[in-house]
This record gives structure tokens, C-alpha cells and sequence, in this order.
């Protein structure tokens, strides 16, 4: 496992590789994100977001973490609607 200054390093080094597929500052963002909750383990949060990416201004993170986590949860979301359920289960 690494510790937090391997992590750190690690982590400013994938961003810095995201920098170049990622050129507008929403989509870096929104990378970011995705990069520290799932590959680092991290909760992302608007100040260290900016303090990773520094670009743009605190509504730009802001957004892209509101964005983030709405998307997760539809994601997450498991709709029954048409489950496997009789008739008379269904109507109560």
C-alpha cells in the first residue's frame, strides 16, 4: 500500500496526464473526480479538486463534484418497475 506522500505524488502525476487528454476545464475536473474516488479511494472535495487541478475558478470543481456525485447515484440506482412480482403484491 503507499503512504500519503506516494499517494500525493501518484495522484498530481495522473492528473497531470489527464491535463493533456482533458482540455477543457469542466471535463479535468469531472477526470479528477473520478481518478481520486475510484482509483485513490478518496472523497473528492471542491477545495481538493482545485488544489489538484488549479485552473479555473472554486464554481468550476463545484460543479463538476455536483455533477459527479448525481451521476454516481443514477448509476447506483436500481429501479423495480417491472419486477417479477404477482398482480395482487403489486396493487397493495
Amino acid at each position: 500500500m503507499l503512504d500519503n506522500t506516494e499517494t500525493t505524488s501518484a495522484l498530481h502525476a495522473d492528473i497531470d496526464a489527464l491535463r493533456e487528454r482533458c482540455p477543457r476545464t469542466a471535463d479535468l475536473y469531472r477526470e479528477a473526480c473520478a481518478l481520486m474516488f475510484f482509483r485513490y479511494g478518496q472523497t473528492p472535495t471542491t477545495n481538493s479538486l482545485y488544489q489538484l487541478v488549479r485552473k479555473g475558478s472554486m464554481s468550476v470543481p463545484a460543479e463538476a463534484l455536483k455533477r459527479f456525485w448525481s451521476d454516481l447515484r443514477e448509476r447506483a440506482r436500481v429501479d423495480l418497475q417491472h419486477a417479477d412480482v404477482p398482480d395482487q403484491l403489486k396493487e397493495s
